[in-house]
């Protein structure tokens, strides 16, 4: 759950993933992605009728405009843009009756693999370059084969400052099993259970509005079942291509469900489950604290009727270490606090978990620039040494042994 306020300090008059109180100030918008988290104030009033005013724009991907245009933002459709993720966009970015200064960044969108459309952000210009994440999931090594973040020799742009998804940014939270892993754990429980008849039914029981769309793709491209939706979610997957396919709003139609409210079935399933003909599986990466990679990626009940998945469209402590590691940004600003955690506790432990990844790279590289040292230095003795050998004296064969050799690897 975000809780960043919207305001990137080192560029005035943006404002990110929040779209009311004092962002309303601004001149221009990104979205990062349409979770509910990320969009508060954007169908309010005060939005809409910011948004109308002259040079004022919101900016989102592709797939997230479309998504748009299913909700009260179609009504100021002009004012909003897309960002490419082929070509930089160059935007300027008007004063403001709080900021008489107007400038140009450069905005590069970067896919960010939370769901379909989400995207991060990354600004250059006199503020340096700042890069928002929003929420991602971005598996280990992956972050080094993105483009927009590379300089052409392959090493990493200077990053000034990263606004970062903090939400998995525990030592509790270490590892998660890939998403194609998670996939295929759901599909198996499907499998097993429905194959018995065709009264045997699941109910997916997802852990926040949005975030499963992966799954039920996966389902579909798998089992080739459609999953079953609620209205409001079938009419959202309609605008985006990859999903559409694998959903449906007729509840008769399939034998996987992800519908209802608050974790209870629609009326369809209601009767089955009473009749013990349904299994729950529940997606969710908080039941898989201090797990290791060698663990089981399911949990089952005692009853054998209910099942825990492990699946995060977050990344896991490691993963986020991994991109801190490669970015080496100056400063890190966290986007989430997690649940139950003091705000100050955790920019404390934020701010020392960055300073020890430092410690370890600043070690690392120490260490090989010392390798590389030793291996220069072994080649410039070798080469020292080889003139010596073709001008050996002979050695007289009846002494009672060789003359002494001098060479610092001696002792």
């Amino acid at each position: 759950m975000s809780t960043f306020n919207g305001i990137v300090r080192e560029i005035p008059n943006i404002s990110i993933d929040r779209f009311d109180g004092f962002n309303l100030r601004s001149t221009v918008f990104f979205l990062s992605h349409c979770h509910a988290d990320h969009m508060q104030g954007l169908f309010t009033n005060n939005f809409l009728a910011h948004l109308k005013k002259d040079n004022v724009f919101l900016y989102c991907s592709d797939l997230s405009y479309h998504i748009l245009m299913n909700t009260p933002i179609k009504e100021v459709k002009e004012s909003v843009k897309i960002v490419s993720f082929l070509m930089e966009t160059i935007i300027e970015v008007l004063p403001s009756e709080h900021y008489s200064q107007p400038q140009n960044i450069t905005v590069t969108a970067i896919p960010a693999g939370h769901c379909p459309g989400s995207i991060m952000f990354m600004f250059e210009g006199v503020c340096g370059r700042i890069l928002y994440t929003g929420d991602i999931r971005i598996m280990e090594g992956d972050i080094k084969k993105m483009k927009q973040l590379l300089n052409c020799d392959g090493s990493a742009k200077s990053i000034e400052t990263l606004y970062l998804d903090t939400t998995f940014l525990d030592t509790s939270y270490e590892y998660f099993p890939p998403r194609k892993n998670s996939a295929e754990s759901l599909c198996k429980l499907i499998s097993d259970w429905i194959s018995q008849s065709s009264e045997h039914y699941v109910h997916i029981v997802t852990a926040a509005k949005h975030g499963s769309e992966y799954l039920f793709v996966e389902i579909f491209k798998s089992l080739k079942i459609k999953v079953h939706v609620n209205f409001d979610h079938f009419i959202l997957y309609q605008n985006i291509p990859e999903v559409e396919p694998a959903i449906t709003a007729s509840s008769g139609l399939s034998q996987v469900h992800a519908c209802g409210v608050q974790g209870e079935p629609c009326r369809f399933l209601e009767g089955k489950k009473k009749q013990g003909l349904v299994r729950t599986i529940k997606p969710s990466a908080m039941w898989f604290r201090n797990r290791q990679k060698s663990d089981d990626t399911v949990i089952e009940s005692r009853e054998r009727i209910s099942f825990k998945v492990a699946y995060s469209c977050h990344s896991s402590l490691s993963e986020l270490a991994d991109i801190i590691e490669f970015l080496q940004p100056k400063k890190i600003v966290p986007c989430v606090i997690p649940p139950n955690a003091n705000k100050n506790d955790f920019k404390i432990f934020l701010r020392s978990f960055h300073q020890s990844l430092k410690q370890e790279r600043s070690l690392l590289c120490e260490m090989k620039n010392r390798e590389e040292i030793s291996r220069s230095e072994f080649k410039r003795l070798q080469s020292e040494e080889q003139p010596c050998n073709r001008n050996k004296p002979e050695v007289n064969k009846n002494a009672s042994s060789p003359p002494h050799k001098t060479s610092r690897f001696n002792t």
